[in-house]
């Protein structure tokens, strides 16, 4: 029998990250959606946390861009805009392309063939949330492939940040069982792509991936914007 493990307490900076790595969870899969008042003595309590490592949590967050610090005002969970997509898509476009040509000539097959296996279980596209769930999956896996092989350490951070914001719009996303079908659907274009080793057809693929996406997005956030204009009108 192997002796028992001699207790250890954590340290307060594995607290801290393991709070703030909490937070950022919960801001990207909406339990705290976008626009909510983060009120930090009402979610240390529900966390069973002191509000020192939260508030630490907090500006960290809102150094990523994730929460909006007010002045003497309650922190609010940060809400993009159609606005925000259109720049966020533009230079997500320019460094996934980038990320692609750097990255393409050490995507082994191997790699290609197990998400193509991926893919081929998700056909037929179908609604529901467990099938929503693993396209949203499988759209993770495919970018991976060319942020993670990239080989540039600066290019791998910047995309890692970018990452965390299409997290919290594939949320919207998901709402939408077509986009969602659409977007899996694009993803078996640039798959062929790949396996085909066709490096224009990859990237011209990617493209219209990232742009239709971008377009979907806008248009429903401008959608929802005039909705909410309209209620605040009529009452």
């Amino acid at each position: 029998m192997k002796p028992a493990k001699r207790f250890r307490p954590k340290r307060s900076a594995d607290l801290a990250d393991r709070i703030s790595e909490r937070l950022v969870e919960a801001i990207v899969n909406h339990e705290l959606p976008p626009g909510m008042p983060l009120r930090e003595a009402k979610l240390a309590t529900e966390w069973g946390v002191s509000r020192t490592p939260l508030r630490e949590a907090v500006r960290e967050a809102a150094s990523m861009g994730l929460i909006e610090l007010r002045p003497n005002r309650t922190p609010v969970i940060r809400k993009l805009t159609a606005d925000d997509v259109a720049k966020l898509y533009t230079v997500r476009e320019a460094l996934e392309l980038l990320a692609l040509d750097l990255a393409l000539a050490r995507i082994e097959p191997v790699a290609v063939q197990r998400l193509a296996r991926e893919a081929e279980r998700l056909k037929p596209p179908q609604a529901g949330a467990a099938w929503t769930k693993q396209a949203l999956e499988l759209d993770s896996h495919l970018h991976g492939l060319w942020f993670e092989r990239c080989d540039n350490l600066w290019l791998e951070d910047v995309l890692g940040q970018f990452w965390t914001f299409i997290r919290i719009l594939q949320q919207v996303v998901a709402r939408d069982p077509a986009a969602v079908q659409r977007a899996f659907q694009e993803h078996l274009l640039i798959l062929e792509a790949l396996a085909a080793r066709d490096h224009a057809d990859t990237r011209a693929a990617l493209r219209q991936h990232i742009r239709s996406s971008a377009e979907f997005l806008i248009q429903h956030l401008r959608a929802v914007d005039a909705a909410q204009a309209g209620s605040a009108v009529g009452s």
